[in-house]
């Protein structure tokens, strides 16, 4: 198995963490409100989701009040934001296909009867802190107001410098009271955040360790049997090797992604306006096991074993941009042209899978992929250029 991580921990630390985990010293683990952002603000998929095996772990999930209040607010937009464009995604998909007025307005009358996304974000949440058994530390009566002045007017973590943050008041309410829970009951708490004023704060603690990713922190605190280390050393043999079958279902997977949602377009022109029309994946050339992230276990439960991977891609893509030039006279955008272009690209994808324990053939799997780092850059371009960047 595994262990190493991408974001860079210093493996002393995590070697001591490790240490601290196995002998008992370790029983707690905390994530910030960035590890939820990271996660694409979903309680129910990825590795955020395999938080709540801490419901029947040893290992206690402990959750400030302010963070979750902070989870609550991103979800509730993230719902809000999915209601409100469903109905309409859903009219030009029924064009698409086909379909009558009578389907538009039958699928409307159901999403318009769904629960607003106040109650939608109470209901996920219940169930997340229900099913994590999750702890959650509220601010009275661990924070002392006169503490946070303190903390403010000496410019100590998570207050800094000339550098004020809207967050530093929420953070430092927040990691001073898990740092006093931690002293009162005499514990160790393993901290999830990628925040750097959660680390300068957490640098500073006997009591609270941080870790910038949440698949390094959830893979310590596994402890798999000689089963679950066979399906572990089978995994990595098919992640490993070219070709396999188990590589060509994730390649699938991956071929269906929103690339326009995910590319980053560097692009630049004299005289038009111009949009990013479409964004098509043409040929992937590379896709390589990054050995260096590793194979993390991050979840065991009675039937099913969960790793996170990173691969290193080479891609070429087609871009679909529309231009547009401003008509001083009748104050408004008059289309210009169009113009397609190819342009390869070397990115990260980041990729969650979960196989089931009983069967041994690795076919029965579900897997989500991220992408990172995509970037095209295309310099400056014009209107119905057609041709290959090489």
């Amino acid at each position: 198995m595994n262990t190493k991580n991408k974001n860079h921990d210093d493996p002393e630390k995590i070697k001591q963490i490790k240490e601290w985990i196995s002998n008992g010293e370790i029983d707690t683990i905390t994530i910030d409100t960035t590890v939820f952002d990271d996660a694409g603000m979903r309680l129910d998929r990825g590795p955020f989701s395999l938080l709540k095996q801490f419901g029947r772990h040893p290992t206690t999930l402990v959750i400030s009040e302010v963070v979750l209040k902070e989870i609550k607010k991103h979800l509730r937009e993230r719902l809000g934001k999915v209601k409100a464009r469903l109905a309409r995604d859903m009219n030009d998909a029924l064009e698409l296909i086909g379909g009558s007025r009578e389907d538009f307005y039958e699928i409307k009358k159901k999403i318009k009867e769904l629960p607003d996304a106040v109650t939608l974000c109470e209901m996920q949440t219940d169930l997340f802190v229900s099913e994590a058994k999750a702890e959650i530390i509220e601010a009275n009566p661990h924070v002392k107001m006169s503490d946070l002045i303190d903390l403010y007017f000496n410019q100590r973590p998570p207050f800094q410098k000339g550098n004020p943050k809207k967050s530093e008041f929420p953070d430092a309410i927040s990691l001073s009271s898990l740092e006093a829970w931690a002293v009162k009951n005499d514990k160790k708490i393993v901290v999830v955040s990628r925040d750097g004023d959660w680390k300068s704060f957490c640098e500073q603690s006997l009591h609270l360790h941080i870790i910038k990713d949440l698949s390094t922190a959830l893979a310590l605190f596994q402890t798999p049997d000689e089963v679950v280390q066979e399906v572990m050393r089978r995994l990595t043999e098919e992640l490993t090797k070219n070709n396999s079958l188990l590589k060509m279902m994730i390649l699938k997977t991956l071929s269906g992604n929103d690339w326009y949602g995910d590319a980053s377009i560097m692009a630049g022109c004299h005289r038009f306006h111009f949009d990013v029309e479409d964004v098509e994946l043409l040929e992937i050339s590379r896709f390589n096991l990054n050995e260096e992230a590793g194979i993390n276990l991050v979840g065991i439960d009675y039937e099913n074993v969960s790793v996170t991977c990173e691969f290193s891609v080479s891609a070429r893509f087609a871009v679909e941009f529309l231009f547009n030039s401003w008509l001083e006279d009748s104050e408004e955008y008059a289309e210009a042209g169009r113009a397609r272009i190819e342009e390869s690209s070397d990115f990260k994808v980041s990729v969650f899978l979960t196989t089931p324990i009983k069967h041994g053939d690795l076919e029965h799997f579900e897997t989500e992929t991220r992408v990172e780092e995509l970037t095209l850059g295309f310099g400056f371009i014009e209107p119905n250029e057609l041709s290959d960047r090489e």
